[in-house]
């Protein structure tokens, strides 16, 4: 089966699903701050849209099996007002379970960054908890590590060709 990379803004019926999905991925690191309720509006904003901020899905067939957004703001509220002028940031890496190990994350990553170099981006960064060493042999570097909540926490950041 073919998987096809699209704008969320294709597939709007997904939005609520998606929602849904990365709450529960990463609801409790945003959390109080960002409810279900708000990831769910967040992304049917992304699915209207086809510039940034938006949200690109891998769909397989009609089913959707992974996604990956370009935002302009992605840190939790309460994290250092000097970092929250970076931007923008590849986002919401999401590959379904069973689907993962598959080389799936990377070709998603590849499609957000050429994406942002068609909106006239030169760097990107992103923010997260445990994924740090996915992200460094596809060209990303550590910008900053610090603690969030006791927890910690990597900012990267990639300069694009």
């Amino acid at each position: 089966m073919t998987v096809r990379v699209e704008f969320l803004a294709s597939h709007p019926e997904e939005a609520q699903n998606l929602g849904r999905l990365h709450h529960a991925e990463w609801g409790d690191l945003y959390a109080p701050q960002w409810s279900l309720e708000e990831a769910i509006a967040e992304l049917e904003d992304h699915a209207l849209r086809r510039d940034l901020p938006t949200t690109l899905v891998a769909m397989e067939e009609d089913r959707l099996i992974g996604s990956v957004a370009l935002i302009e703001d992605e840190l939790p509220h309460d994290v250092s007002p000097e970092l929250r002028t970076l931007g923008p940031w590849l986002a919401s890496l999401y590959v379904l379970p069973e689907r993962r190990g598959r080389g799936l994350g990377k070709r998603l990553v590849a499609a957000v960054e050429a994406f942002a170099q068609t909106q006239g981006q030169q760097r990107l960064y992103l923010f997260t908890e445990h994924q740090e060493q996915y992200y460094l042999p596809l060209g990303w570097f550590r910008y900053r590590r610090f603690l969030h909540r006791e927890r910690p926490v990597s900012i990267l950041q990639r300069d694009l060709p």
